[in-house]
């Protein structure tokens, strides 16, 4: 089922504008859709009549919702109702139909969506409309019932045909975490999961195009070639900018040395420097020199763009789906295998809430479905709607070095950071960004070859990268480690436990202190910060400083 209404749930003068439900019951194959418009008391916001098409006279004659509630009512009762996102259908149907509908038995597909699509950009209809079914949301309630209907139709062929991984990911989550959830129903038995483990490059269809050799004329040739460049990137024109960035990154990148250069906006540096750098290092790899060629930009975002679009299409243009690229972050991004089994094995302790379970479950999808175990960049739909997930992706990961060294990390076969490790050596093409560029691990392929795109951007992240730094929740975190988090699971605590029990008192006392002198830090240095809260130490500090 599904709504249009006139506003959101936190908005008390906000009403039902249509309704769109798919009816089914067990035992029958017939399929009834009920739909109606409402005539809301308040009238249609612009913005509402823009997204719905549902104009003012389109809804002059159509019944309100008092009219229809006894119908509703006798039509929705002792019914399972399924809605993406549920708790905004449960808001305006009790509060505007009958109260009795705020204890009817919700299933809200978003959390089936959550553990079978971890890796989506957002927990939008409209995405998994695109993704699955190929059609656009067109936010009017009954075709929106029916998208959803479709959409869980299709996970529920797609998880017994056994194509995706992911589905069994889903399934082992709801077992250990959810056993009572319905949806686990849905995805059936297991099944074998088919092919070979995922690569850990970017995948790159073939293009059909001929390789371009790394020679400056060639790669001009191709870039000022319009009608094979439209058969890779949509609106495709020949830019003598274009080129002639190309000419210095491939003069440069032959001869050696270091250039500066400025490519002004609509120019396509980014492929630009790809046309050169994609045949320069498939060149050097045929000549049996190691060590990959990397690019480097300032955020993870940019990252992401390059490795998922940009390169693929441009490998493609320039006839080399045989590339070897992929990304790497910083640790913090991936997940640990042996703290993310130590996380995981909370979720299934007594007196973990039902409700909190959940987020246990998203957890173990995200580690099994997103690309390469990244947990550093799950969007921010998942941790509004799982309260508990941010703090569990932040202990299920090893941001700092004494987390999880390097030979611990290395003893794991399955861990999703090492992994990536052992992939940097095979790569063609690196795709960093500037943090970790500063920070480079002595133990990665050592590289010759870098294009910082965005250089700009490096001296203040060298400011960042080089700075020393202290914060509260690294400081409670460090004391957490030594003697157990207050309330919680104590196993992952370096103290023995006979130790841990007879300082617990104390550490508890300690812990007070110490957040209650940080806070104390922070309201002295208050009144000295900038309006971006920056507090600049003078080289003599006066009176002022020595209060704080």
């Amino acid at each position: 089922m599904d709504l249009e209404t006139t506003g959101f749930p936190t908005d008390p003068e906000a009403g039902i504008l249509e309704f769109g439900a798919v009816l089914l019951d067990p035992g029958s194959d017939a399929v009834t859709t009920v739909a109606t418009l409402v005539r809301p008391p308040g009238g249609i916001p612009a913005a509402i009549q823009r997204l719905t098409g549902i104009t003012e006279a389109a809804a002059a004659d159509a019944p309100t919702i008092a009219a229809l509630s006894p119908q509703l009512t006798e039509l929705l009762s002792g019914r399972v109702l399924v809605a993406h996102n549920a708790p905004f259908e449960r808001h305006f149907l009790s509060r505007l139909v009958s109260p009795a509908l705020a204890d009817a038995r919700y299933l809200d597909t978003q959390d089936l969506l959550a553990l079978t699509h971890p890796d989506s950009p957002d927990l939008r209809l409209e995405s998994f409309s695109r993704a699955l079914l190929g059609t656009e949301e067109r936010h009017r309630a009954l075709d929106d019932a029916l998208d959803t209907a479709r959409v869980v139709s299709r996970i529920a062929a797609d998880s017994r045909s056994g194509s995706e991984r992911r589905y069994s990911v889903a399934r082992r989550a709801f077992e250990a975490f959810a056993p009572d959830s319905p949806w686990l129903l849905l995805l059936g038995k297991e099944t074998a999961e088919n092919g070979e483990a995922p690569s850990p490059f970017v995948r790159i269809e073939a293009g059909g195009e001929p390789p371009v050799p790394f020679d400056e004329e060639a790669i001009a040739q191709v870039l000022g070639d319009a009608e094979r460049g439209a058969r890779h990137f949509p609106g495709y024109r020949a830019r003598p900018e274009q080129a002639e960035l190309a000419h210095h990154f491939t003069r440069v990148l032959r001869d050696g040395g270091t250039l500066l250069i400025e490519g002004g906006t609509g120019v396509g540096k980014s492929l630009a420097y790809l046309s050169a750098l994609i045949p320069f290092a498939l060149e050097r790899n045929a000549r049996g020199e190691r060590g990959p060629v990397v690019i480097s930009t300032r955020t993870k975002l940019l990252q992401d763009q390059l490795l998922t679009k940009d390169i693929p299409a441009a490998a493609r243009f320039l006839g080399y789906p045989e590339l070897r690229a992929l990304s790497i972050k910083g640790r913090a991004n991936y997940g640990c295998e042996r703290r993310l089994a130590a996380t995981l094995a909370e979720g299934t302790e007594p007196s973990i809430f039902a409700e909190d379970r959940l987020a246990y479950a998203v957890l173990a999808a995200c580690a099994g479905t997103r690309p390469y175990g990244e947990l550093g960049s799950v969007p921010g739909a998942w941790l509004r709607r799982y309260a508990p997930l941010a703090d569990l992706l932040r202990r299920s990961v090893a941001a700092r070095a004494e987390q999880c060294t390097r030979e611990q990390c290395a003893a794991q076969p399955d861990c999703p950071l090492g992994a990536r490790r052992r992939a940097l050596g095979a790569a063609h093409l690196v795709v960093a960004n500037h943090d970790l560029l500063l920070r480079w691990p002595p133990d990665y392929p050592a590289f010759a070859h870098a294009v910082v795109d965005e250089a700009h951007e490096l001296a203040d992240v060298a400011d960042e990268v080089y700075a020393l730094e202290v914060r509260p929740e690294d400081l409670l975190d460090r004391l957490d480690k030594i003697f157990g988090r207050p309330g919680g699971r104590s196993g992952d605590a370096l103290l023995p436990g006979g130790v841990r029990r007879r300082t617990r008192a104390d550490a508890l006392a300690w812990r007070r202190g110490l957040q209650q002198d940080l806070a104390e830090l922070g309201r002295g240095l208050a009144p000295l910060a900038s309006e971006f809260g920056e507090v600049q130490v003078p080289e003599h500090p006066g009176p002022d400083f020595d209060a704080a």
